[in-house]
Formats: C-alpha cells, structure tokens, sequence
C-alpha cells in the first residue's frame, strides 16, 4: 500500500526540483514555482500563482485521496533559487511521507 504515497512523494520531490532548475537557469528570466490544489500540481512562471504567465502552466495529476499538508504554492528566485524553507507531509492511514525544502532551494 505505501506504494501510492511514495509515487506521490517522488512526484512532488520531482516537480519542486523541476522549478527549482527552471528559475536557477533563468527559464524566461522569471522566477518558477509549485501550486497544489485537491487535484493536480501546477509548474508556473511567475513570482506568485496569482500573477502567473498562465500560458506557461503544466498541469500534473495528483492522488486526492493523499492529503498533502503544506505551503500550497512555492516559489523559487530567478539564478538563485532560493525559497522560504517549507515541509511537506503526504499521509496515508498510517503511513507518512516527508518533502523537505531548505531556503537555499535544496529539495530532500
């Protein structure tokens, strides 16, 4: 069964990676980030979710029946990739997954 929870934990780890090296090598010369809701995880340019470059989104699929407790979007500097320092917890019965991100950008 933990299967599901660490294919959910992987894509995460993924996606956050994927913006990370977006704003570090300058994609757009904009900053990127990760936004989840219920159902998917949207890859953005932008400096918020709000304010994004709509046309630029990637959408991917996310398993609602995890919950995912952390900051719903996050952003990652332009060259730097710095970020706020967040924790992601996906749960499954009794089964949690972690996703770590430090304020340099490093995700583990």
């Amino acid at each position: 069964m933990s299967y599901q929870i660490d294919s959910e934990a992987r894509l995460l780890n993924a996606l956050l990676q994927q913006s990370r090296n977006l704003a570090m090598t300058n994609n757009y010369e904009s900053d990127h980030g990760v936004y989840f809701d219920n159902n998917e995880y949207v890859l953005f340019q932008g400096t918020t979710f709000a304010s994004r470059d709509q046309s630029k989104d990637k959408t991917f699929p996310r398993a609602s029946e995890i919950p995912l407790v952390g900051p719903n979007e996050l952003v990652f500097t332009a060259l730097s990739g710095q970020t706020a320092s967040s924790t992601y917890t996906l749960t499954q019965g009794n089964i949690n997954r972690y996703v770590y991100v430090n304020a340099e950008g490093l995700v583990y």
